[in-house]
């Protein structure tokens, strides 16, 4: 009844599986939905694609099977198309009645059948592919598959591996026309602008970092933001494996690694999660009856955890899972440490800096701004400039991208000694609330509509909706901060009231997330020298992103598929985005 698993002895044998497993994907979603071939004009199951369809599946594996070895540049280590095709039944049969989804397939197509099509009919045809495609979906997203890359493989471009010693990760990459930066002036020195920093200084760029605020302070938006640092529910796949690499990148990083409670996350949700969720490589357990639930996390509220939960977790129209994998940072914590270990490698910081403009001349990009304290006008030249300042990214002068606002607060309040300390992040999102404890013992409570970006969740788009023509927005106003913590961890203690038994508040914290208007990540050249890094959760991502970006711009390349989807030029015409779908979180 389960998929087999065995270990390999090579990276060879986990390609090969790989490559065998989007064969399968490219082609079942296919054959399962060809209606005009099907007996009843309905979807049928992975396995009647091998009883009724096998002339068909075998007729398109022999296809397929040449160009990805083409796309490998080697012959599968045991690449016969019998194997390949017991292997594809074995996998099919393991997982009876299931009917690949199509939304998804068509979500995913530049990805999954695109990979495969992007190969021109020059090198090889795949008439069979094509067709099926076609009449499947049609042709505008046939055609959309075709443009996987960028680079037709087998050009005379070379892909460059960009190394990150820090994460243990290599990224593929292809050389840009940016030469490689020397020196950088990053703008805004939060997680986001810290973490680009740090990175950029280990690889010997010299650095300087201009911040709005004191640099006692540790940014806007960093220090109002819950951290929660997950891969929970984002959408599309490729962005939830973005930030799957983001768990990873903390758990890996010298100077951050000791920093996070890996507690796991317990969340609450009105729908059950779909079958897709609950396999792969995010572990989830779920749904949790009452006591398994209770076992995890002995704080909660017994009325929060209905009876109804006893036998499935399925009872009432709530459901419980457990994601084991999930953590949570105090913010302001990790950003002291990477300003420290950032200052150790050289790099300068500026406090109480206003960004006045940003211009260009030949290869040198040159920042004016002027020093808050005492009104005094600066200048500094570097060969790039990297936004990283949150929402500062929607003002004119600094790229100009379509920000969504989305105001968020969160709520701090202390504990007695002999209170219980939380074991697990608790989300809930019927109620619209979330609470988590920091190692300090700080409670920490949101509530509303939990944004975990890539959600699509839409709203008005900042430069739509306000006139500011300065450099950074204007001071944002926020709802009187006593009555927001007072709401916030009222709503929180009714799933917890132990953990809030004659507890003190302390302060509500406000920040607009800086989240672009599709929900997911803005990474790379606006206009020649200005580079911006906007995303949120820029908690999860960041130390992901800075490697990553500090890699680009210390080399000159730019890295293929893990932030193609994401560059801003897919915003002012030049490039498309993975389509995000809606979220319930």
């Amino acid at each position: 009844d389960a998929v087999e698993t065995k270990i390999v002895d090579s990276e060879l044998e986990i390609e090969d599986g790989s490559a065998k497993k989007l064969i399968w994907a490219c082609c079942m979603w296919l054959l399962c939905h060809d209606l005009e071939q099907n007996n009843d004009d309905s979807p049928i199951s992975v396995e009647k694609v091998h009883d009724e369809k096998g002339t068909q599946l075998r007729a398109l594996v022999e296809e397929m099977l040449p160009v990805m070895e083409f796309k490998l540049k080697r012959k599968l280590v045991d690449g016969r198309i019998d194997r390949i095709l017991d292997y594809m039944e074995s996998y099919s049969r393991s997982m009876p009645g299931a009917i690949p989804s199509i939304d998804l397939a068509k979500r995913e197509i530049k990805d999954r059948n695109g990979y495969l099509l992007s190969v021109g009919a020059n090198e090889m045809s795949q008439p069979l592919h094509e067709e099926l495609v076609r009449r499947v979906v049609g042709e505008e997203l046939l055609q959309q598959a075709k443009t996987f890359q960028n680079t037709k493989v087998g050009s005379d471009t070379e892909t460059t591996l960009i190394e990150s010693s820090e994460l243990q990760l290599t990224f593929a990459s292809l050389p840009s026309e940016t030469p490689p930066a020397q020196t950088v002036i990053v703008v805004g020195a939060g997680m986001m602008g810290s973490c680009v920093a740090l990175s950029l200084a280990k690889r010997g760029v010299t650095v300087t970092v201009l911040e709005r605020q004191s640099m006692e302070n540790v940014g806007v938006t960093t220090p109002a933001s819950w951290a929660w640092i997950n891969a929970n529910n984002k959408s599309p796949p490729l962005y939830r494996q973005l930030n799957v690499l983001g768990l990873l990148a903390w758990k890996r990083h010298a100077d951050l690694k000791k920093l996070p409670l890996w507690t796991g996350s317990i969340v609450r949700v009105s729908k059950a999660a779909a079958a897709s969720d609950t396999m792969g490589t995010y572990a989830i357990e779920g749904p949790l009856n009452k006591e398994r639930l209770l076992q995890l996390e002995p704080s909660l509220e017994p009325s929060f955890s209905s009876d109804d939960n006893d036998d499935d977790g399925g009872g009432g129209g709530d459901h419980f899972y457990y994601y084991p994998d999930e953590g949570s940072v105090d913010p302001s914590e990790a950003v002291r440490v990477l300003r420290k270990k950032a200052i150790e490698m050289g790099v300068v910081f500026l406090g109480q800096v206003e960004v006045q403009n940003v211009s260009r001349d030949d290869q040198t990009s040159v920042v004016f701004f002027t020093n808050s304290t005492d009104g005094s006008n600066h200048s500094l030249s570097a060969d790039v400039v990297v936004m990283a300042g949150g929402i500062g990214a929607a003002a004119p002068l600094l790229g100009n991208l379509p920000l969504l606002n989305k105001p968020g607060t969160i709520a701090f309040a202390k504990q007695e000694t002999n209170a219980p300390v939380l074991k697990r992040i608790l989300v809930d999102t019927i109620q619209e609330s979330h609470v988590l404890q920091r190692r300090d013992g700080t409670l920490v409570a949101g509530g509303g509509f939990l944004e975990v970006g890539g959600s699509g969740s839409g709203g008005n788009v900042m430069n739509e909706t306000t006139t500011t023509t300065t450099i950074l927005p204007s001071s944002l106003s926020f709802p009187n901060n006593d009555a927001a913590a007072g709401m916030l961890l009222q709503r929180a203690s009714t799933i917890v009231p132990k953990a809030f038994v004659q507890h003190q508040a302390l302060c509500a914290k406000s920040a607009i997330r800086p989240m672009p208007k599709d929900g997911l990540s803005c990474i790379g050249y606006v206009k020649p020298g200005l580079y911006t890094a906007v995303t949120h959760s820029a908690i999860t991502l960041s130390p992901l992103l800075g490697e990553m970006i500090a890699g680009e711009l210390s080399s000159g390349c730019n890295i293929l598929d893990l932030l193609d989807p994401y560059r801003p030029t897919r915003f002012f015409g030049g490039g498309t985005a993975v389509v995000a779908s809606s979220s319930n979180q």
